[in-house]
């Protein structure tokens, strides 16, 4: 019985050396998962090559796992993407989408600002990521920034205007580095 809640779409295991395509394995331990309890939103992978049954791509290096996937309750134009290391746990939630809509969300200095709504609107969209945000951590910049910081040495502002539903007001927030924010 195949899997309605996640599609695995592409999983690489190892290192930028040698890369294994571990899909159908990954696949196939969600399809398990789910056949054990079909009511089941969470999904997990142990990250290691004895996980996939493969010998070790590059034995010595520290290897990592990109998982890239479909949630067919949240529709089947959304896709998303989970990383991780050896020895670490994935966690995948396949449950319905968030009814946030952001409308505006800006990361700035003082002297430049990036506008990250599109960033913003995708992550929230994927029920396995926190409403809550560190701004400027390493997994708030790795959602907005692609993981860089836009500018070295300065302090960053954010501010966001959402709604939680389409019939709700527009709501506000702001802060700077190491302040958290709960976006629901």
């Amino acid at each position: 019985m195949s899997n309605p809640m996640i599609t695995v779409i592409s999983a690489l295991y190892g290192t930028p050396r040698k890369v294994i395509d571990v899909t159908a394995k990954i696949q196939d331990i969600f399809d398990q998962q789910y056949e054990k309890n079909t009511s089941n939103l969470a999904y997990t992978v142990d990250i290691g090559y004895g996980t996939f049954d493969i010998p070790d791509p590059d034995p010595g290096t520290p290897k990592g796992c990109t998982i890239i996937y479909n949630l067919p309750l949240v529709g089947s134009d959304c896709v998303f993407m989970r990383g991780g290391q050896d020895n670490e746990t994935l966690t995948l939630t396949a449950g319905p989408a968030r009814t946030i809509q952001v409308k505006q969300a800006i990361y700035a200095t003082d002297d430049m600002g990036l506008d990250v709504t599109e960033k913003l609107n995708a992550y929230l969209r994927d029920p396995g990521n926190s409403t809550t945000l560190v701004i400027g951590s390493q997994a708030f910049e790795n959602a907005l920034t692609d993981g860089q910081d836009f500018e070295p040495g300065h302090m960053k502002y954010f501010s966001v205007s959402y709604a939680a539903s389409s019939n709700q007001n527009t709501q506000h927030l702001c802060g700077y580095v190491d302040q958290t924010v709960n976006i629901s």
